[in-house]
């Protein structure tokens, strides 16, 4: 990357934020299928369900995801 003229924590921050954002849109349809379809979560709402859907789709704990969304959502 320095050859390139590019810093690479700069490159490595900017592809952990497209990661976070693609996080949060799965996040937004993952309720908004929920929410078609009429499910009803046993316990939360449907977008505590659904950030628990995606977390363990994409192997992380739904608390780690949850705060990444609250750092994007600081950030912009």
């Amino acid at each position: 990357m320095h050859a390139l003229g590019r810093s690479l924590r700069a490159e490595t921050v900017a592809a952990r934020k497209r990661q976070t954002m693609r996080y949060e849109y799965m996040v937004e349809k993952a309720k908004a299928r929920m929410r078609a379809n009429g499910e009803r979560p046993p316990r939360g709402s449907l977008y505590d369900a659904a950030l628990e859907e995606v977390a363990e789709y994409v192997g992380i704990r739904p608390e780690t995801l949850r705060k990444r969304i609250q750092r994007l959502k600081a950030r912009k």
